[in-house]
Parts: C-alpha cells; sequence; structure tokens
C-alpha cells in the first residue's frame, strides 16, 4: 500500500484507495520431526535478499557462539560472493520444495535475511514447520509476523547474534502459539471477507 502511494504520489497522480487485503496461509504441520544441530540459511542471488550479510553475520556468529552445528545454505548465490570458510558451512544450493520443508523441520532455526519484502513467506513457514525464525527487522517481516520469532537488525552482527541465540533456546510450545496466532491472523476467510466487501 505504503508503495502504491508513493509512486502516485511520485508521477503527481491522486493516490486511489488501496484495501490491504492480506493473504492466507493453511493450518500448522502436526508432523513433528526431531531436531537436529542445524540452522537453514536462506541464499538468493537477488541484491535486496542480502545474503552478503547474512553470511558476514553467520561466521560472527559461529565465532562468538562456538556452534559446533551445521549451516545448510540452500539457494543460489552470486558467483562473486565470497563464502566463509569452516567445516560448518554446508553448500546445498537450490531444493525441491519438500525438501526445503523437510530441512526447515529439522533445523534448529533458519535465517532470512532481506531488506524490502512484498510478504516475506520463510519466516512464517518455519514457524508452521515447528521452527524458530530469525529474520531481518524490516517493515513487511514485522506486519507479517505479528511478534513471532527473532528479529535482528540488518546494521548489527551483536544483534543478529542475539537473536541467533534466542532462536535456539525458543521452546517448541512457544513456536506452537505462534504457529496458532499467525494461523488467526492470516486466514484465508477473512481475506475473503475483505475482497468481497470491496467489491460487492
Amino acid at each position: 500500500k505504503r508503495e502504491i502511494t508513493a509512486v502516485a504520489s511520485r508521477m503527481g497522480v491522486p493516490a486511489q484507495k488501496v484495501v490491504v487485503a492480506g493473504y492466507g496461509i493453511n493450518a500448522p504441520a502436526d508432523r513433528p520431526a526431531a531436531k537436529e544441530n542445524r540452522v537453514v540459511l536462506f541464499a538468493s542471488q537477488w541484491p535486496h535478499k542480502r545474503t552478503d550479510i547474512a553470511l558476514r553475520f553467520l561466521d560472527y556468529w559461529l565465532r562468538e557462539s562456538k556452534f559446533d552445528g551445521a549451516i545448510d545454505c540452500i539457494g543460489i548465490l552470486s558467483p562473486d560472493m565470497k563464502k566463509p570458510a569452516g567445516s560448518n558451512w554446508n553448500w546445498i544450493g537450490r531444493v525441491p520444495p519438500a525438501q526445503g520443508r523437510e530441512m526447515m523441520r529439522r533445523a534448529r532455526a533458519i535465517v532470512y535475511v532481506s531488506e524490502y519484502e512484498g510478504f516475506g513467506m520463510p519466516p512464517m513457514e518455519a514457524i508452521l514447520e515447528g521452527t524458530c525464525p530469525v529474520f531481518s527487522d524490516i517493515p513487511p517481516l514485522r506486519e507479517v509476523m505479528h511478534g513471532a520469532g527473532h528479529a535482528f537488525s540488518n546494521d548489527s552482527k551483536e544483534s543478529f547474534a542475539k537473536a541467533m541465540q534466542a532462536a535456539l533456546n525458543t521452546s517448541p510450545e512457544t513456536i506452537r502459539s505462534w504457529a496458532g496466532e499467525l494461523s488467526r491472523h492470516h486466514n484465508w476467510r477473512l481475506v475473503t471477507e475483505k475482497v468481497l466487501r470491496e467489491i460487492s
């Protein structure tokens, strides 16, 4: 909504009415999985996803926390992006959706770094799969997550390290509670009602 209003302002045209209908999600998965000592990083070659920050902050956190698990990096990295060294890192690349969900379900945390989003699905999907997300503290993700998960500043590796430790210490009960809240906020019935009210 803010983007459309800003474009109208720049073009000098009247701002049109914009209704935020939202998005719906399915009920949380009831498929508990044994957790492995792994963190899943969602990487991307798109500049706004800021995989460069993710790699730098995770490398810092690994050194500071002495985390002895694995970092599974899924997605496509830019060819010129420097990869951190160390035996913790698994450079997996693109995976089918079902495999990605299973990796998410078995991880102790997922990491999602971005500076610009339309909605931002992976942090919410992680919670629905029973895993705590660590994500950039930007307006779209704050709006989507409704206080669930652990946000960090893209400008602070210390903020990231704090969010990572909080995620690893988040209980399954808390994550289930978050999943229920997100399901209530992002509900297809509510979205449909908003749309019907506006077009009727």
